[in-house]
């Protein structure tokens, strides 16, 4: 039987996500998320990322990268999505659990955007559960 999940989200025509600049071709959208998300990641960090790092912050910094292209980032997901056809996200009960690799000693603290990029780059990198 085919699991058919509605996602409102999910553009099934051009098997992309809906997007606030009504792109519909998946490399034109993969590319302006990757220029329109590096802008507001440099604002990041040319500024100290202050506060808890729990999920709430981590979504609103969510919602901040991501504020120019889904006006849902920092949401929580209901259903299993993906952002094109080719790149999909983990099921969304997995996303409320504290990512394993969140270095405290950094978290616990204000501390330049720099330090707390490079220190969970590559463990986000091969986990991207704790994202919206």
């Amino acid at each position: 039987m085919k699991n058919d999940i509605y996602d409102e989200h999910f553009d099934d025509e051009y098997k992309v996500l809906r997007n606030t600049l009504h792109l519909t071709d998946s490399q034109a959208l993969e590319t302006a998320i990757a220029d329109l998300s590096r802008v507001r990641l440099v604002e990041l960090q040319a500024s100290r990322v202050k506060g808890k790092f729990d999920i709430p912050h981590i979504r609103a910094i969510h919602r901040y990268i991501f504020q120019d292209i889904f006006p849902w980032a920092g949401d929580f997901r209901t259903v299993t999505t993906a952002r094109t056809n080719s790149f999909s996200f983990p099921p969304p009960i997995s996303i409320p659990t504290p990512s394993p690799y969140a270095p405290r000693t950094i978290l616990a603290r204000s501390t330049p955007s720099t330090h707390f990029a490079k220190a969970t780059a590559e463990p986000s990198a091969s986990s991207s559960a704790p994202l919206p």
